[in-house]
């Protein structure tokens, strides 16, 4: 008989009982919750961070501790505070540099990089906390240079206040030239602060100088696409060393690139700052050169050079980190040559070494158990609303939904043809065209392969709206009437123009909508944008492309949560989804997935689902988004979506993952907790048929009351206080049958005929052995 081999996920499913008590055994937490109480330390740290109108829940509170421990007692110059969206890592990462400003016994000035959306989000959270008990300073602007020139001019003067620079990413990286700012008048060049004559100082403009009277700079940046030359990271790194107390860096795992100017912006930074925090919700996007870069340019400045030397991998060996904490496949390709070739091979041999997504724990354990604090959105559950999601399926009529199948077939033939033929053009448009011309059936849709042939043609079809869009209409309608605003995505948005169609038809049937596009403002002014828009007008919900509000955002204006359209990218949903859902949010907050069945938008779900599945499990506390390539599914989504449209990938349907996925997120959430009984109810609800089912995943607190282990053909044990032994599935204490074991796993006491029990695999014990728990299933 040929054993099955378990899966990863199935493993730590099965065991984790008994993992959360090892580590809770193993670990030695520089932080302990326990203790806490008794340390005159963390009671000042609380004290500090509870000045405030706005205080930090319970959990927030510790991660603050934590991190405050790392910087002070632990000597940590930097640390990572890796936390699911929505858990409020802005106020910890302002409350984390103001404590720690505290126990240093000075005010520090604090420098924050973060996306261009976000720095709306960072100054609002500071003036709310603060008041005017803060400064805050806007490097965003073209005024960056000046700003920090005048920074180097009062580097020795203390601040009387908290002060945080603030910046975004592309305004960090970009330079300028520099120009003459003097006067000239009739009688000679002039200080224009105190009209000191310039004429002795001033006799070649290629210097910088700086007025003998006043000391103001007599230079200045000349800002402008054509004049780029001296960026701010850089005068940091030259001018500034040291000047900026803290250093707060925001969705940190963008900064991940190897030769990307913002990687090398985060190492810049990193070397001048005195403490550095990064933020972010995600860890690793699934491969082990994710966190490469991350941990040579931020995590080792928390060793000595001889520690780096021991514990990291050169700055130039990824492959070699690759290799031994993430995946690799190696593809040798052998290529026969002329067989009438009479010296030397009559082949030749090629080998491409390529990285696959997966990771090591052990990368955890090396790099980040150390360095690192986590934070989950349910360890803040309490003082957040309900939170509900729904998939709803919409049914295209059957003239609409037979020509959708004719498409398919016609471009999944056509790609398969191209593909062997080496054209990768038709796949790509492939997955653009099924997943948006059901919802927009109105307009016709041709596909050209490489050498502009037509491979695959939709027509326009003469309807109004289709089963979606009435949905929506209702959907819309329904909050109106119960005074909730919605938060409408619509992912093709281009060539498509799907969120102006949405408009329209929203418009034509008594809905106010207003719409965003990547062109209606910049990236740092979207918030304010939205909530002024709100205001002026009484808009009924909010259309835009989830792209544009993925990151960091806070709409707690919008309860309901509407995707038109979902794409296939598990980040971007999964951050776009939880906008609405943060610290602050007092009404249930419900997202909707509209989906059309018997269509790619239905696979593409399900993909998305086994994808959350797993990473879920896999992750435990270490991330929201998580390594999503661990799933056994694949490594890359659009292949792996185009692999089910071809009928090379078989998945469950998407009722059967996303119940999953949700069963999988109420075990990772309780994953270690303490031995007191708890219960944890989530429901699914599916519209099916125009009908809604709705169907409870019910948790229950395990408790473990024996072990069985197997040696040979010998099962034995202890349930409760008896010792058993168990012979062709009958379990017997002594002589005397006490119960069975049934084929799926479960076991009948007959003393305990109204209580159930399971078999769960434990870890091997010894060489030879299985084992098992007998868990009591309430």
């Amino acid at each position: 008989m040929i054993e099955k081999k378990e899966s990863l996920a199935e493993f730590i499913k099965e065991n984790k009982t008994f993992l959360a008590k090892k580590v809770k055994k193993v670990l030695d937490p520089a932080y302990d919750l326990l203790q806490k109480n008794e340390d005159p330390f963390f009671k000042r740290v609380e004290s500090i961070c509870q000045s405030f109108k706005k205080n930090p829940f319970p959990a927030q509170q510790d991660i603050i501790n934590a991190l405050i421990n790392g910087y002070s007692r632990l000597n940590k110059r930097t640390l990572f505070l890796i936390a699911e969206m929505g858990c409020g890592k802005t106020l910890m990462g302002i409350l984390t540099s103001y404590a720690l400003s505290k126990v240093k016994g000075r005010n520090f000035r604090t420098l924050i990089i973060c996306p261009p959306t976000l720095i709306s989000t960072w100054e609002e959270e500071i003036k709310e906390l603060f008041g005017d008990g803060a400064k805050i300073v806007n490097l965003n602007n073209k005024n960056a240079l000046r700003i920090l020139f005048k920074c180097k001019k009062n580097y020795r003067v203390q601040p009387d206040k908290p002060t945080f620079y603030i910046s975004g990413w592309n305004r960090m990286k970009t330079g300028y030239k520099w120009k003459p700012v003097f006067l000239k008048k009739k009688k000679g060049l002039v200080c224009p602060q105190c009209g000191a004559y310039l004429d002795d100082l001033i006799g070649s403009q290629k210097k910088r100088y700086s007025c003998p009277r006043c000391k103001s700079p007599l230079w200045a940046p000349v800002p402008g696409k054509k004049n780029k030359k001296f960026a701010p990271v850089l005068y940091i790194k030259k001018y500034l060393k040291r000047y900026f107390d803290f250093l707060l860096v925001d969705e940190v795992h963008q900064l991940k690139g190897e030769d990307t100017i913002q990687g090398a912006m985060l190492g810049q930074l990193a070397k001048v700052c005195r403490y550095i925090l990064c933020l972010t919700g995600t860890l690793s996007g699934g491969k082990a050169s994710d966190i490469f870069y991350l941990l040579q340019r931020a995590i080792a400045l928390n060793y000595s050079k001889e520690e780096r030397e021991l514990l990291f991998p050169d700055y130039t060996a990824k492959k070699e980190f690759c290799s031994t904490y993430g995946t690799v496949e190696e593809i040798v390709k052998i290529k026969e040559r002329d067989i009438y070739k009479t010296t030397g091979r009559n082949y030749s041999r090629s080998v491409t070494i390529k990285e696959k997504p997966g990771i090591s724990p052990l990368v955890i354990k090396q790099f980040f158990i150390e360095n690192a604090a986590f934070l989950r959105l349910s360890d803040i559950a309490d003082a957040l609303p309900p939170f509900r999601e729904e998939i709803e399926f919409c049914d295209l009529p059957e003239d609409l939904l037979e020509t959708y199948k004719d498409f398919e077939d016609q471009l999944v033939e056509a790609a398969k043809k191209a593909m062997r033929a080496g054209d990768m053009t038709v796949l790509g448009k492939m997955m653009s065209s099924l997943l948006a011309w059901p919802d927009f059936p109105q307009k016709e849709c041709i596909i050209y392969n490489k050498l502009e042939e037509e491979v695959a043609y939709a027509p326009a079809f003469d309807i109004d709206k289709t089963p979606k869009d009435q949905r929506l209409i209702e959907l819309i309608k329904q909050a109106r009437s119960n005074g909730r605003k919605c938060l409408v995505f619509v992912e093709y948005t281009g060539t498509w123009g799907g969120d102006v169609h949405v408009a329209n038809i929203l418009k034509a049937n008594g809905i106010n909508p207003l719409v965003m596009k990547s062109t209606t403002t910049t990236a740092s002014k979207r918030l304010d944008w939205i909530r002024q828009q709100m205001q002026k007008e009484n808009y009924d919900c909010l259309i835009c492309q989830p792209r544009l509000v993925e990151v960091g955002m806070n709409l707690l204006e919008f309860p309901e949560v509407i995707f038109y359209q979902t794409g296939y990218s598990i980040y971007i949903l999964r951050q776009a989804s939880r906008r609405s859902y943060r610290p602050g949010q007092k009404q249930e907050v419900v997202v909707r997935y509209l989906i059309n069945r018997d269509t790619a938008q239905e696979k593409a779900m399900s993909l998305i689902a086994s994808k959350l599945e797993a990473s879920l499990v896999l992750e435990g506390e270490l991330s929201d988004k998580g390594l999503v390539a661990l799933s056994e599914i694949g490594d890359n989504m659009a292949v792996e979506l185009a692999r089910t449209l071809i009928g090379d990938l078989k998945i469950e349907s998407l009722e059967t993952q996303f119940a999953l996925y949700k069963k999988a997120e109420l075990e990772a959430d309780s994953f270690i907790n303490d031995e007191s009984s708890t219960q944890i109810e989530s429901t699914i609800n599916l519209v099916k048929n125009n009908r809604k089912v709705t169907f409870g995943i019910r948790k229950s607190k395990i408790k473990i009351v024996g072990t069985l282990q197997k040696s040979g053909d010998s099962i034995f044990g202890k349930i409760f206080k008896y010792k058993i032994k168990c012979i062709d599935g009958y379990i017997y204490n002594g002589r005397q049958r006490i119960g069975e074991i049934k084929d799926n796993k479960i076991i009948e006491l007959y003393s305990k005929p109204k209580q159930k029990f399971r078999l769960v695999k434990a870890m091997n014990v010894l060489p030879g052995f299985k084992a098992w728990n007998v868990v009591l299933v309430a």
